[in-house]
């Protein structure tokens, strides 16, 4: 493959939202992941963490559509399941927007003081964002599993029988996306963890790195096919 070819279809991918950010993110746990060795590198972490946060404010919308739509599912788990693991994410993103808020210092509170043991409001508020992000994980871990066996029977009966032979390759497809967003969920648990202390910090940046490459190739995927179309 030619160095043009390499940045074409590197640029199909940084000029997808999703794909930046994920790109972006792999470089915040990676950052995050180092610091215990390079302490120095806590002011770029902080700094490609707080743009995300900014970046993610536009996404409330996104996960009100989701819900929305699942209420509509006339398969009454997957409309369960979905509308829990939407309103997690909603209210996860608006904690999230509140701890923002008062990093950057546009909230401030008087009653707690540089000295005081007292946790802060952005990490009171990070710690609500963090049980929600979890709940919201957890909700689509389910959800994906439930969807890879209804997959997996679906391809079991199809697998012998030539008349479905295109709607099988589509059907392995789907299983595929399905798996490996499962896997990456299911990693990502890891980092509300991490900032719940159920784990380590460095267990939870190494959750990070690895779900956002998993992000990161399934973004890939989802670009390259629509290039083809």
């Amino acid at each position: 493959m030619d160095l043009d070819d390499v940045l074409s279809e590197a640029n199909v991918l940084l000029q997808d939202h999703e794909g930046r950010d994920k790109l972006f993110r792999t470089l915040q746990y990676t950052l995050r992941f180092l610091l215990p060795s390079s302490p120095s590198l806590a002011t770029l972490e902080h700094n490609v963490s707080l743009s995300r946060k900014l970046t993610r404010t536009l996404n409330s919308p996104q996960y009100l559509e989701k819900g929305l739509r699942a209420l509509h599912n006339p398969d009454r788990i997957e409309s369960v399941g979905r509308s829990i693991a939407a309103v997690g994410k909603i209210i996860w993103l608006l904690t999230d927007h509140i701890e923002y808020l008062f990093r950057i210092g546009v909230l401030r509170s008087g009653s707690c003081s540089s000295g005081s043991s007292q946790k802060s409001p952005a990490q009171k508020w990070g710690k609500a964002a963090n049980w929600l992000w979890l709940v919201g994980y957890l909700a689509s871990c389910v959800l994906y599993l439930r969807k890879l066996v209804l997959l997996h029977e679906h391809l079991r009966l199809r697998g012998s029988d030539e008349a479905y032979q295109g709607s099988i390759r589509s059907l392995q497809e789907e299983y595929d996306t399905t798996k490996y967003n499962l896997i990456k969920e299911f990693i990502d648990c890891g980092i509300p963890a991490a900032g719940l202390n159920l784990v380590s910090h460095r267990f939870g940046a190494t959750a990070g790195i690895c779900s956002s490459l998993v992000g990161v190739y399934l973004v890939w995927c989802r670009t390259q096919k629509r290039q083809v179309l």
